[in-house]
């Protein structure tokens, strides 16, 4: 399914959006009810803070209350976009998990510093928006971009992206070997490729995010290459307690990889109070450090004092 785009929000939406945010009784009853079917597969033009023009789902987390833009993570977009803009040259941007774009396009509201764009989102709904949000971009011509419709792992094949219908997007999709058999879960096959595959010069910074669904610290093995040859790098990945229950793997094993790869420092960012944790260890389990029932957006910086 492509999204329909629409170029004016729709009345209907607009609408929904006020009684919301004026907390009118009933308000969320109507929109969940009679509304939010009128809004599904449609996306519209909005405006980012720094007056751009971004396609965002209607439907998409966060938007009726009007937090989905502004809202986005933003204390950890800012540090992280500040250590891009620390970096001693212009970075090479890797988003794995870019969904429609929003990442990308708010950290580039913020810094300048950087050359290159490599966006990866294996689900092909949400990847036609991507494109559209890159090429739409201001100054799109000052970077070379490339949005690849594959995941990213430790090896590169195939896998399979398992989606749970009974949501208009793919937040929580993550890959695995085979369909997972769950009612209401849809099995789409991808391509699945590594970091390491990319022709990045040894020289070049990278700033790297990494929001896959369990799949953070296999991305990062995929990037060992990369991150060893590179003199510079900030990484952002998420830390959530569900997809660690799922996966059994532990945030630590990203915070201990990135810390053999150089990083010297790290913190937390919880992604719904914006509380910061710092003097985050590997050697203990990362929920036993933070906020055990919050999702927080870890960033770690290698700079072996190159910051500009």
């Amino acid at each position: 399914m492509n999204y329909q785009l629409v170029p004016r929000v729709p009345l209907l939406y607009q609408l929904a959006h006020l009684l919301i945010r004026w907390d009118v009784p009933g308000a969320w009853t109507a929109y969940e009810n009679l509304i939010l079917r009128h809004l599904e597969g449609r996306a519209a033009s909005f405006r980012l803070s720094d007056g751009s023009q971004i396609w965002v789902p209607l439907t998409w987390p966060g938007m009726i209350t009007g937090r989905a833009l502004t809202g986005y993570e933003p204390q950890a977009i800012r540090y992280f976009a500040a250590q891009i803009a620390a970096a001693p040259a212009p970075v090479t941007l890797i988003d794995c998990g870019a969904d429609i774009g929003v990442f990308t396009r708010l950290v580039l509201s913020k810094t300048v510093n950087v050359d290159r764009i490599i966006a990866y989102e294996p689900n092909p709904t949400s990847f036609t928006l991507l494109e559209q949000n890159l090429l739409i971009m201001e100054g799109a011509e000052r970077f070379s971009l490339i949005a690849r419709a594959a995941a990213v792992s430790a090896v590169p094949g195939r896998a399979h992206l398992d989606i749970d219908t009974r949501y208009d997007n793919a937040h929580g999709a993550f890959i695995t070997a085979t369909p997972s058999g769950e009612p209401y879960h849809e099995s789409i096959p991808v391509e699945v490729e590594t970091i390491d595959q990319l022709e990045i010069s040894p020289d070049s910074p990278v700033a790297l995010k990494i929001d896959i669904e369990g799949e953070e610290i296999n991305a990062l093995k995929g990037a060992a290459r990369v991150l060893r040859e590179c003199p510079y790098f900030v990484v952002q990945f998420e830390a959530h307690p569900q997809v660690a229950e799922r996966t059994k793997t532990d945030p630590s094993e990203c915070l201990a990889y990135l810390e053999g790869m150089g990083a010297e420092e790290s913190c937390a960012f919880c992604e719904r109070t914006g509380d910061i944790v710092s003097g985050l260890t590997a050697d203990r389990p990362f929920f036993s450090q933070v906020d055990a029932a919050e999702i927080y957006d870890v960033v770690a910086v290698h700079a072996a004092g190159l910051r500009r």
